[in-house]
């Protein structure tokens, strides 16, 4: 995002979207059989303890190294709605 300024963004928005992303991230857990597992990691854009969810510029992700089977299959199905 080279380039963007945060001049016209106000602490109000910014604190929405946060709040937004960490309750899009909570449901994702939700959904794939996990919610006891959510957590938020240090940079604030990992979430889960034995499963790990990201967000990127590009969208959500796994890292299926650290996730458990039933987690993945359950992401997999997620993401193709």
């Amino acid at each position: 995002m080279s380039g963007f300024s945060y001049e016209n963004v106000t602490h109000e928005q910014s604190e929405g979207i946060a709040i937004s992303i960490i309750e899009m991230a909570e449901q994702i857990f939700i959904e794939c059989g996990a919610k006891s597992d959510f957590c938020i990691q240090h940079d604030g854009l990992v979430f889960g303890g034995v499963n790990r969810l990201i967000l990127t510029k590009y969208g959500w992700r796994i890292d299926r190294s650290d996730c458990t089977p039933r987690f993945i299959e359950q992401f997999d199905l997620l993401m193709q709605d």
